[in-house]
Parts: C-alpha cells; sequence; structure tokens
C-alpha cells in the first residue's frame, strides 16, 4: 500500500510539473504579428504577463520563442543555444533586429509626443518605458553613477561636432572616461575643438 501511495504521489507530482512546462511553454498570449504589433510594446506586456503568473525568468525565453514569428523567430533560430535560452540575451537581440537599438531608445525617449487620444498615464508609461530600455540597451547599471554617466555621454554627444559625433557613435564607447579619451584623440589626429572643425583652405 505505502509503495502505490508514493508511486501514485510521483505520479501526480510529475504530472504537476509537466502541465506548469505546457503553459509555460504555450502562455496565453497572441503570437507576436509584424504587420500590426510594435515588438518593445509586445515584449513588455510578454513580461508583465510572465511576471503576474510567477514564473522563473529562466523559462522566459523558451516561453517567448513560441509567441514569436518572421524576424523574432529568425532570430530565436540563429543563435546559438546557450544564447538562444538565455532572456536577456534573446530580448535585446530580437529588439536589435527591429531596430530598437540604444540610439533608437534614445531618440524615442527624447523626441516622443503624446499620440492622438493618449492619456497623460499612458503617454507616461510610455516615456518610462523608452527610458528603462535606453537604459537597458546601453547596458548602464541602474545606479545614480551609471545614470549619470549615461546621461552625460549623451550630452557631450550632442555638443560636438556632427563629425566628432559620428566617430564616438560609431566606436560606442560605454563610458565618460572612454569618450574623454577617444574625443582628445580624435582632435588631437584632426585639429579644431569639440565645437569647430579646423578650417581648411
Amino acid at each position: 500500500g505505502r509503495e502505490i501511495a508514493i508511486l501514485k504521489l510521483r505520479a501526480e507530482t510529475g504530472a504537476s510539473r509537466s502541465e506548469t512546462v505546457g503553459k509555460t511553454l504555450r502562455p496565453k498570449l497572441p503570437k507576436f504579428e509584424e504587420q500590426k504589433d510594435d515588438m518593445d510594446a509586445y515584449i513588455e506586456r510578454f513580461e508583465r504577463f510572465a511576471t503576474s503568473q510567477g514564473w522563473r525568468e529562466e523559462t522566459w525565453a523558451i516561453s517567448l520563442s513560441s509567441l514569436l514569428t518572421g524576424k523574432g523567430l529568425e532570430v530565436y533560430t540563429s543563435m546559438p543555444p546557450e544564447q538562444a535560452n538565455n532572456y536577456p540575451a534573446l530580448k535585446k537581440a530580437v529588439l536589435k533586429r527591429y531596430q530598437l537599438t540604444e540610439e533608437g531608445f534614445r531618440l524615442k525617449f527624447r523626441d516622443s509626443k503624446p499620440e492622438q487620444g493618449e492619456t497623460v498615464f499612458q503617454f507616461m508609461a510610455r516615456l518610462v518605458r523608452y527610458f528603462c530600455r535606453w537604459v537597458e540597451m546601453s547596458e548602464t547599471d541602474g545606479t545614480f553613477n551609471g545614470l549619470m554617466d549615461l546621461i552625460v555621454r549623451e550630452q557631450f554627444v550632442k555638443t560636438c561636432t556632427p563629425e566628432l559625433a559620428m566617430f564616438l557613435r560609431e566606436r560606442m564607447p560605454k563610458t565618460r572616461d572612454e569618450v574623454t579619451t577617444l574625443a582628445e584623440q580624435y582632435i588631437e589626429a584632426h585639429g579644431g575643438s569639440i565645437t569647430s572643425q579646423r578650417s581648411t583652405r
């Protein structure tokens, strides 16, 4: 009788785990549609759903992969397994495939205007999402110093000549020190200053 009870308990536990995995693999969300969905907003919705369901983040990548179509699915299938099953890596790769990069989110954050019919709450939430994605894609930590570094680097690049700004963006410096070193090297090699190029005659 005891052995039967143990076997029954194991069977029930196994079924429970199988159901949980099944639910995780097939979340109750519509698949992403490239023609009408915005990938950034879709991922935000997915993350809220996963959090509300209490899923462990290590299961998120495979859950998201079951909802991807088109370019997003291509990204997932082309990634090495260890990267494809890492949710932060998968999310970053998918966002980049849809041209949602650090610079893209920075511009969205800086240039966004309220849309027709959008409430103050909705617009504010959208700005917060763009800012968080900007920070995330820049791989800046969320500490005060990390955020200060990001904002100061952006402000510095905004004040530069277009040529120097392009030079810095192409090299994607991650710290103020890197920006400083690269900018000084550029000015030394090309002459001029931060805001003006040496005139050529």
